[in-house]
């Protein structure tokens, strides 16, 4: 589906998708191609740049629920409140885990400065599909646990 945006022929025809617009920008628009990044067509960009920082944002918050009871070790062996003390290799290796949760959903935005602006509303809806998905299944699993 990805290099369904990215490719300028599909089936040996012109890519449609890629000659509609958003807003006025082109779906094959780059960030930094014409007009610039400082017009409306940057605009666009801008708007889905901030979408996909408040989706990352749910993103670290869904993954920071999801962590085991203890948190992650920090660096130099010494646990967060409620988890046992780690060797140092063992617990460099778990903030450095920690950290890449924190800051990996952020790429998106990265990727999208670089792509199509097809793909960039690509990797909105997915990611954002998914952190929505993962917080209604977890919400439900609680439930059910509550229950049992």
């Amino acid at each position: 589906m990805y290099r369904l945006f990215l490719s300028h022929r599909v089936g040996g025809g012109p890519n449609t998708l890629l000659t509609h617009d958003l807003l006025g920008a082109p779906l094959s628009s780059h960030w930094f191609s014409a007009p610039g990044p400082f017009s409306a067509q940057g605009g666009v960009f801008a708007i889905l740049f901030v979408l996909l920082c408040v989706v990352a944002v749910f993103s670290v918050r869904a993954a920071r629920r999801a962590a085991p009871v203890g948190g992650a070790a920090s660096p130099g062996g010494a646990a967060q409140p409620g988890g046992a003390a780690q060797p140092g290799g063992a617990a460099q290796a778990g903030w450095m885990m920690a950290a890449l949760v924190r800051f990996m959903p952020f790429g998106t935005v990265l990727m999208a400065a670089v792509l199509p602006l097809a793909a960039g509303l690509y990797l909105l809806t997915t990611t954002a599909w998914t952190v929505t998905e993962r917080t209604v299944l977890r919400r439900a699993m609680n439930r059910k646990g509550q229950h049992d």
